[in-house]
């Protein structure tokens, strides 16, 4: 089941009368793995798997993708992005020697859907 912040940030999304409804995130690139990614979590959050309490996230998706391990996100605001770039995920790739200089994907949303009765998946 949803956790309740996250369900009512994604109904105040979904009845809104359009405009933007956050940005949506792409990132992957050469040198991202399932382990680089699991290792990140662990140095910010202590556990292979991302906290659902972040500041500004509505969606997180992780998998293999055709240019390496992709992320796929949905954030409030770029704002909220940025800070959690420059907080968390900053210095975790810096503690792991992760690659470095991959860009993101960004672009504004106009709808957000989350099918009725969806599930966290973890």
């Amino acid at each position: 089941m949803l956790e309740a912040s996250i369900l009512r940030r994604l109904l105040a999304r979904q009845t809104g009368e359009g405009g933007n409804d956050g940005d949506g995130i792409l990132f992957e690139g050469p040198g991202w793995t399932r382990e680089t990614y699991e290792e990140m979590n662990r140095q910010m959050f202590g556990s292979p798997r991302p906290s659902p309490s972040i500041d500004g996230i509505i969606i997180h998706t992780a998998g293999e993708g055709p240019n390496g391990f992709r992320i796929v996100d949905v954030w409030e605001s770029q704002e909220h992005f940025d800070r959690f770039i420059e907080e968390k995920v900053m210095p975790a790739a810096q503690a792991i020697g992760a690659p470095q200089g991959l860009e993101p994907q960004i672009w504004e949303l106009d709808h957000v859907l989350v099918a009725e009765g969806a599930e966290v998946r973890s």
